[in-house]
């Protein structure tokens, strides 16, 4: 079984970076030569299960294979919007609204703050977002695996057992665990470090490394 598909088909090599802020990425190589048009569906599955709802933002064929990019969710923050004014709602409407006019799946959104006045400019909808979420200082957001958008306060709770550290920085606050697929970004993170059971820090993003070396990189911070 392969270590990584997309939409069932075997990925040879690539990245998968899933940041505490923001949305998935990944850039893969199949191991086949696949059409896989923008705008595409495509679920990226670990061999222990854990899955990536994303969207093709570019494909294309290179030496037999497929070479593509793609985006967590549904690909729709980077779309233009129109302007549209609000008074006297919650700033979690505003994110709806304009998640949904985007083409994302709103998820859950804990953002219980009443704007007396709010004017959303036109353009990106990820500039929208950015906009509200910095009137939020103390709440986060990201598209989670199964595509929709969380925002909400970071609870940071302790992530999956069994972490090993293969290689680490620790002043950089960078460590390369042994693979660990369902290791995901906003979770406290202890694992075997140098012969010791130790707390190696809260998880800001996680990047998997497919290639002839197996590695889950993960960057920490406070």
């Amino acid at each position: 079984m392969s270590y990584l598909t997309a939409n069932n088909i075997p990925v040879s090599s690539g990245i998968v970076v899933v940041p505490r802020t923001g949305r998935p990425l990944a850039e893969l190589r199949l191991g086949e030569e696949v059409g896989l048009a923008p705008g595409e569906a495509v679920t990226l599955r670990f061999e222990d299960g854990t899955t990536y709802r994303t969207t093709v933002r570019r494909s294309g064929p290179s030496a037999g294979a497929t070479e593509v990019f793609l985006i967590g969710g549904y690909d729709g923050l980077s779309k233009n919007l129109p302007p549209k004014d609000y008074q006297g709602v919650p700033a979690s409407l505003i994110v709806r609204d304009l998640l949904t006019e985007a083409g994302e799946q709103p998820g859950e959104l804990d953002l219980p703050t009443v704007f007396v006045r709010w004017v959303r400019r036109g353009g990106p909808a990820y500039e929208s977002l950015q906009a509200v979420m910095e009137r939020l200082p103390t709440r986060s957001w990201r598209v989670l695996p199964d595509g929709t958008t969380w925002a909400g306060s970071e609870t940071w709770p302790q992530g999956p057992e069994g972490a090993v550290v293969a290689e680490a920085a620790p002043q950089r606050g960078w460590f390369s665990l042994l693979p660990m697929p369902a290791l995901r970004p906003g979770v406290m993170l202890k694992g075997l470090w140098e012969g010791q059971t130790r707390e190696i820090g809260r998880v800001e993003r996680v990047i998997h490394q497919i290639g002839l070396k197996l590695r889950t990189a993960i960057y920490t911070g406070d």
